[in-house]
């Protein structure tokens, strides 16, 4: 969906952007993205899928010509009308932030820890019942915080499935 941009390693493949498309379409409803960059992940969850409503979390969304870009690219696949950008990391909206819920959530944030595990306890609070959790680049804190799903935060229901795709895709 962006036409100025070239796909480099660590940025969403098109195997990827295709899972994420599909568990979305199954999934249908309120999405939340934790990281959206310039707005190709968020298309594919979108575009054509049933997804009623998307919030994009993403801090960069402040700088005018990002912001541009992203907006551009959402115009282009029709989406525009399903988005609310906020110009946020997710430990700031969780402060003052409504008490929005998600049927999913795509994290593709800070990859540094503790960040992912943050992501994923605010994704985790802000979840419908069956909801699903999706992780780009699992793998180190990324994978500690699917972990925390999995086991820590004492449910014991969340299960995890890996898709072995150039950056790894894991769906809680």
């Amino acid at each position: 969906c962006d036409p100025e941009f070239p796909p480099v390693p660590g940025w969403i493949s098109g195997d990827e952007a295709a899972i994420l498309g599909e568990i979305a379409r199954r999934t249908k409803g309120e999405w939340l993205e934790i990281g959206s960059q310039t707005g190709w992940s968020g298309a594919h969850i979108v575009y054509m899928t049933g997804v009623t409503y998307l919030m994009c979390l993403e801090p960069r969304l402040r700088e005018r010509e990002f912001f541009k870009r992203w907006q551009g690219n959402m115009i282009r696949v029709g989406a525009i009308a399903l988005l609310q950008p906020v110009a946020l990391r997710s430990d700031q909206y969780s402060v003052i932030g409504d008490q929005d819920y998600f049927a999913g959530v795509f994290i593709d944030g800070d990859h540094q820890s503790p960040v992912p595990q943050l992501d994923a306890q605010f994704a985790l609070s802000r979840l419908k019942p069956r909801g699903v959790i999706v992780f780009h680049d699992f793998g180190g804190p990324v994978a500690e915080a699917a972990r925390y799903l999995m086991q820590d935060h004492g449910t014991g229901s969340m299960k995890c499935r890996v898709y072995d795709t150039p950056q790894m895709i894991a769906v809680c």
